[in-house]
Formats: C-alpha cells, sequence, structure tokens
C-alpha cells in the first residue's frame, strides 16, 4: 500500500503473486496493491492470482503506467477512482470482472489487450474522461461501456468474441448527465448498443437509441 506519499513512488520489474486485499480491523481496502492520494510510476509490473476486489486500484493519484500484466484474477484488473494518468502497452487475461475499471478519473489508454474478461474489458463511468487508442479486447462479455456522464473517445481498436455486446452507452446512476463514447476506426464484431438520452457515434454516424433494463445487466 502506498498512502498519501510526499514522494514520487517507482515500481518496477516486479512480479507479484497470490496476492488479496487487505482487511484488518477498520481497515478494510479493496485492492491487493492499493495507491492513494500519491503519485506512482510503474514499469513492468506482472500481478498473478489476484484474489482481492481489485487486482490494482489507485484512488486520488496520478499514475504513469507501463508494461503492465495482470493475469488471473476473482474480480477487476485495475480500479481506477478519482484519478489521472496513462497507462500504455499493458496486458490483462483471464479477468473475473472488469479488466480496467474507472469512476471519475481522467485517463489515456494505449496499446491495451484485455482477454477472457468475465464482465467488460473496459468499464468506464462517473464522468470519467478518457481517451483510448489501439485496444484489442477478446472474449469479454461485453467490450467497452461509457455511463453516467462519461465522455470516451475510442479509436483504431478491435473488439472480438464479445459475447453480449461490443459496445454500450447506459446510464446506471440516472442522477448523472448523458454519457458519450465516439468511436473511429474499430472493428466491433457483436451489438452496438445505445440507449435512450446518450450519445454513441461510431465514424460519424450515431447509432439508433434504443431501450433496455440496464439492471438485467448486473445480475
Amino acid at each position: 500500500m502506498i498512502l498519501e506519499s510526499k514522494k514520487k513512488s517507482l515500481i518496477k520489474n516486479v512480479i507479484i503473486n497470490n496476492i488479496q486485499n487487505l482487511s484488518d480491523g477498520i481497515l478494510d481496502l479493496d485492492g491487493g496493491l492499493n495507491i492513494y492520494k500519491s503519485e506512482i510510476h510503474v514499469e513492468n509490473l506482472e500481478i498473478n492470482n489476484s484474489r482481492a476486489e481489485d487486482a490494482i486500484n489507485i484512488i486520488l493519484s496520478n499514475f504513469l503506467i507501463k508494461g503492465l500484466r495482470i493475469n488471473n484474477t476473482t474480480s477487476d484488473g485495475i480500479d481506477f477512482d478519482f484519478s489521472k494518468g496513462s497507462i500504455f502497452n499493458s496486458e490483462f487475461k483471464n479477468i473475473g470482472g472488469d479488466g480496467v475499471d474507472t469512476s471519475g478519473s481522467e485517463i489515456n489508454l494505449k496499446n491495451i489487450r484485455i482477454e477472457n474478461a468475465k464482465d467488460k474489458s473496459v468499464s468506464i463511468g462517473e464522468n470519467s474522461i478518457i481517451k483510448i487508442d489501439n485496444l484489442f479486447s477478446i472474449n469479454s462479455d461485453i467490450g467497452i461501456v461509457s455511463k453516467d456522464g462519461s465522455s470516451v473517445s475510442l479509436k483504431n481498436s478491435t473488439f472480438k468474441k464479445s459475447k453480449k455486446y461490443s459496445a454500450m452507452t447506459f446510464f446506471k446512476k440516472t442522477f448523472y448527465n448523458a454519457p458519450i463514447l465516439n468511436v473511429k476506426n474499430t472493428n466491433f464484431d457483436n451489438k452496438i448498443f445505445r440507449q435512450l438520452g446518450t450519445t454513441l457515434v461510431n465514424n460519424n454516424i450515431k447509432i439508433p437509441e434504443e431501450n433496455i433494463d440496464v439492471e438485467k445487466l448486473y445480475k
């Protein structure tokens, strides 16, 4: 755990196996690796067999991540909460929840591969602002979601073997503004869904609006 560090922290050339969340009295953390109110630089980190809610949880922090590999998790790969930074050249395999999950964050993702995500490859929510270039998603339940006031730019990406949807925009929490997903030069293998009142544009063409029971997606 890195907690309110006054200096930039560096994790480089590290392998972590069989990680789990910390629960000790009143201290109950979601992540196997937790970063809180700190600046972190990660280069060549591998995490295998995470049993935590999130293999990595980054909260209220600035970050730069290169060469992250997360393999075999019971839940999410990496969760960003109210954080800002970039993640490059990284890979997520056999993820029990979402590969990448964001809330209230501003993030650039480039050259990301996500394979076998049981839920969503990338889940973007709660007013996040995300730019994605060259995402490869294969065999996820849902490829990418923009929800709850988030604004997402996605380009030069590929989605294969998405079980339910390749891409979606919807409201999970109705008190947020409409989410946006703007897509360019991307290959989708399955349905693209735009809920009423949201914005989903693929190569400058608006996807038709539809109705859906969002609660069923989370059952």
